[in-house]
């Protein structure tokens, strides 16, 4: 039988490899393609790699995150490409800023309690006055607490009275706490019926939406908010900066 014989070097992609497969023997493991007696001197090796330089344990979970994270990004790149279709559409409980016929769009996921998304709203309200050509699809998630589900929650539910848009703005806006009767205040100042929409915050399109968003964010590999698609191919995650923003989009349509 040949012995292994290992270089210091490859002590952290291996470290990296064991980490990936805890499970010697596993058909579809690697290490499987080891004899006992290889296994053996593997884990000696690594053992007293690691008494020697503890910082290559660092070096092996930081490697395999990397890798992870690259999966994840080639996943959720593939992903977004099959779901562009419906990133491209408004649903009927989706809220839209900009030109319905704009040639640029932006999907946005957000949470009426994030404060990124808070701070982000004023910016996608300029780029869309300043650029006729982008419009924005709004699909509210709510990640954050049972408040964010009973914002979002007000928010499609005003759909029903053409007004998304309107109560997007005012509860992300308001200096208020919120709660029922908060939403029930916003929707008489922007003369709608307060009841209805209250009841309509329970109707199960409203929680059919809902559950539909955060699928999609899922699906999509969508970890936090903001979280902006461009075109339905470019992701951006977390708030950007107006004028980054717009060299993205620019860049982008060239």
């Amino acid at each position: 039988m040949k012995k292994l014989s290992f270089r210091p070097l490859m002590t952290g992609s291996l470290l990296s490899c064991l980490i990936s497969f805890p499970v010697i023997g596993h058909s579809e493991d690697p290490a499987a393609t080891f004899s006992s007696q290889q296994r053996k001197e593997i884990i000696s090796i690594v053992r007293q790699a690691l008494k020697d330089d503890p910082t290559l344990l660092e070096t092996g979970i930081q490697t395999l995150m990397k890798k992870k994270e690259q999966q994840r990004a080639s996943l959720s790149t593939q992903t977004i490409k099959e779901k562009k279709g419906l990133l491209l559409r408004q649903l009927p409980t989706d809220g839209l800023m900009g030109d319905p016929n704009a040639t640029t769009t932006i999907t946005e996921f957000y949470d009426p309690n994030c404060g990124y998304c808070k701070k982000m709203l004023p910016i996608l309200i300029d780029l869309v006055k300043k650029h006729k050509d982008v419009k924005i699809i709004l699909k509210v998630i709510p990640i954050l607490s049972e408040n964010s589900k009973l914002q979002s929650q007000a928010i499609i539910a005003a759909t029903r009275q053409n007004n998304y848009v309107a109560m997007m703005r005012s509860l992300m806006t308001s200096q208020e706490d919120i709660n029922l009767n908060t939403i029930k205040s916003i929707a008489q100042k922007l003369k709608l019926n307060a009841d209805q929409l209250v009841i309509d915050m329970k109707a199960d399109s409203v929680t059919n939406a809902l559950n539909g968003n955060l699928q999609l964010t899922h699906d999509l590999g969508i970890e936090g908010t903001p979280a902006l698609i461009i075109n339905g191919e470019h992701i951006i995650q977390g708030a950007i900066s107006y004028d980054n923003l717009e060299q993205v989009i620019d860049k982008l349509n060239k």
